[in-house]
């Protein structure tokens, strides 16, 4: 009886770990000026969650906890927008930068998620950097000012998520120059 009561607790254990295996995390830090809102779509789910993440912030939102189906789903898309002072007034009343609560209440209450559905978003391209330039990545990534001209010049593959990998956890750095979005990533 012990050797089976052992067994079932060995595979019990064992498929707590494979499920831990494969839990998902993509964070994202803005290095732009304004406030950016981010759209993630999950490959087996409807909902599409949100972020708003102030310039300078970084946000972990897109983080489930062990255990939740969700964090073990890969991702469809990656969406992005820059909120600004037109969006930022209608969402929060005010044109200030919004704090943490403020934005976890648009984000998750029905009115807010409304309003955010309505903001045009777009699909940027990942560029991928190596282990070897991602020094220069965690440098640079400390002075909003020179972060997007600098980061832009590293050398790295461009694709989108799916090209690469949608089912792995990522850390993203949000640039954009005069029109266009891009994350860079770490390969």
């Amino acid at each position: 009886m012990i050797f089976f009561n052992k067994k079932i607790f060995l595979i019990l254990f064992s498929l707590n770990l494979s499920h831990s295996a494969f839990c998902y995390v993509w964070t994202f830090q803005n290095m732009t000026k304004k406030p950016i809102l981010v759209e993630c779509r999950l490959a087996a789910y409807e909902r599409i969650y949100y972020d708003i993440i102030n310039p300078g912030q970084q946000s972990t939102r897109f983080d489930w906890p062990t255990g939740a189906m969700k964090s073990e789903t890969c991702v469809d898309k990656f969406f992005v927008s820059e909120l600004n002072d037109t969006h930022l007034k209608n969402l929060f009343e005010k044109t200030e930068l919004p704090t943490s609560e403020e934005i976890e209440l648009i984000i998750e209450g029905p009115i807010g998620r409304a309003q955010l559905k309505n903001i045009s978003t777009i699909a940027p391209q990942v560029k991928w950097i190596s282990e070897q330039d991602w020094q220069i990545v965690d440098k640079e990534s400390k002075n909003i000012e020179k972060t997007s001209d600098s980061l832009r010049q590293l050398p790295g593959r461009t694709q989108t998520l799916t090209q690469k990998s949608s089912c792995q956890s990522h850390h993203f750095i949000v640039i954009k120059d005069e029109k266009n979005f891009l994350l860079i990533a770490k390969e």
